[in-house]
């Protein structure tokens, strides 16, 4: 049986327009710096460099649900599907310490839950909150925070009539411990706990995956290093293309900057009917391209225009754009179950004619056949060795993260989504979800995402940094995306 033990004082636990918690508690005792956890392994580059972001406030995971239930849901609900939820899922009981001058991976003994009830809430407001809360104690806090949202004025009025009660439920994941594949995996998973702990179902002791290092792709970037290096002129060469491939992003060099920073991340979402994804989808199969692939193209032929139609001259524009990698993709073995952070950053930049919906397709093939190889040859591992030769001397992730650098690249793109098949069970049904981060100080303005919960619906995410990006921009951008995407999908 696990179980959290001993009560804190009710400042901790409750706080200012916080329900007392009558069935939960966590652990008053503090962690003893040797004796209370588990060293695990030595942090990987990947951790360290998203410690360092999380204390800034920069790329922690914020996912919001909300949730209908058939039955009125208690605090007690929640409070038990988290302590079910922790116990499955080793990502939720890590900490990161310093240990012989170099940052560890560990396991606590005593794990906390950072959950809280907040009255009075919208959801907005308490988003907003997260975006901008840091992880500035990771050696002996949770990595991860919980919060049920109650409004003032009552709930919403659920869509359908099966499902009467309405709940707002916000996570926060240190990026860290959570990248987009296991957080998926813990949403999911706190969904049908969620539900077998509401209708007593019996819950077993099995584990959902394990923390593994990243020593596996660590010895692929050594290997990388050393077949580089075995032929010094072409690695010049290629470090002095990947410099020049950073450059003033396009919609800045046709929009300008603002003036100043307004809240440091907002999110822009747009919804549209499943069956044009699903249309462009069966078009990019019919040709042998991946719908990542035409996605991108969609996003590239779209930013084209909108810089050509603010009157960026030019004929064609090159656009660079990074992807989020699955790491585990490189690994030996079963990685199905593989938590933590493993996700690496590749870049691409193609030429992209002004006029590209005239020969949309041909584009996306060729984009497709570049970025395929460049999986295939783990361009993902190169790319991180060559752009650490162009760090400066002085270099540290704490620094680069600590202000907004320079953007490099026009924008990143990460899609995730909810599998239909946990999205509505015999209790609780999953009526919304956004997944969203602050991005104010990475080296791109623009982060873009696709979500669906819906047979009928796909959501479109655009999360930009307001220190380069206003609001009227990125709407215009998100509204030519739609467009592209609407006529492509015809």
């Amino acid at each position: 049986m696990y179980s959290l033990t001993r009560y804190v004082t009710k400042a901790r636990v409750w706080g200012a327009n916080l329900l007392p918690l009558r069935n939960f508690c966590v652990s008053s005792k503090g962690i003893d710096r040797e004796s209370d956890v588990k060293w695990l392994f030595p942090a990987g580059s990947i951790i360290e460099k998203m410690n360092a972001a999380a204390k800034h406030s920069q790329l922690n995971l914020i996912v919001s649900l909300t949730l209908d239930s058939a039955v009125p849901l208690t605090v007690h609900h929640f409070s038990q599907t988290l302590v079910h939820l922790q116990r499955k899922v080793p990502s939720l009981r890590t900490l990161f310490r310093q240990k012989d001058q170099r940052l560890w991976v560990c396991e606590t003994t005593e794990p906390d839950i950072n959950f809280k009830v907040i009255n009075n809430a919208d959801v907005d407001t308490e988003i907003d909150r997260l975006i901008i809360r840091p992880f500035d104690k990771p050696d002996v806090e949770p990595p991860w925070l919980a919060r049920l949202l109650l409004p003032s004025e009552g709930f919403s009025e659920p869509q359908l009539k099966e499902y009467l009660h309405r709940y707002n439920f916000l996570f926060s994941f240190h990026h860290g411990a959570v990248d987009g594949v296991s957080g998926l995996l813990i949403i999911t998973s706190f969904l049908k706990l969620l539900e077998d702990v509401v209708t007593g179902s019996y819950i077993n002791e099995e584990l959902y995956g394990g923390l593994v290092s990243d020593e596996q792709t660590t010895r692929l970037e050594r290997e990388m290093l050393e077949k580089l290096e075995s032929n010094p002129e072409k690695f010049q060469r290629m470090i002095e293309e990947t410099a020049r491939m950073t450059s003033t992003p396009l919609i800045n060099q046709a929009f300008g900057t603002p003036p100043k920073e307004e809240f440091p991340t907002r999110i822009l979402r747009t919804v549209f009917e499943r069956r044009r994804l699903q249309t462009l989808d069966e078009r990019c199969r019919s040709l042998e391209i991946t719908l990542n692939s035409g996605l991108t193209s969609v996003v590239n032929t779209a930013l084209a225009e909108l810089v050509a139609e603010a009157g960026l001259e030019g004929d064609s524009f090159s656009v660079t754009n990074r992807h989020a990698v699955n790491l585990r993709r490189y690994r030996k073995g079963d990685s199905f179950a593989v938590l933590g952070n493993h996700v690496g950053v590749i870049s691409h930049a193609v030429t992209t004619p002004r006029h590209n919906r005239e020969t949309f397709w041909e584009y996306a093939k060729q984009l497709d056949t570049e970025f395929r190889q460049k999986l295939k040859e783990g361009d993902v591992i190169q790319e991180k060795v060559i752009k650490s030769k162009l760090l400066p001397k002085d270099y540290s992730h704490e620094a680069f993260y600590s202000s907004a650098p320079p953007a490099v690249c026009d924008y990143i793109m990460t899609n995730v989504v909810v599998p239909q098949k946990y999205v509505t069970g015999k209790i609780i049904r999953l009526a919304d979800y956004r997944n969203l981060c602050n991005i104010s100080h990475c080296d791109y303005s623009m982060k873009h995402m696709l979500s669906s919960i819906s047979a009928h619906e796909v959501t479109y995410t655009l999360m930009y940094a307001t220190g380069r990006l206003n609001h009227n921009t990125a709407q215009a951008f998100l509204d030519k995306i739609i467009d592209v995407l609407s006529h492509m999908s015809r």
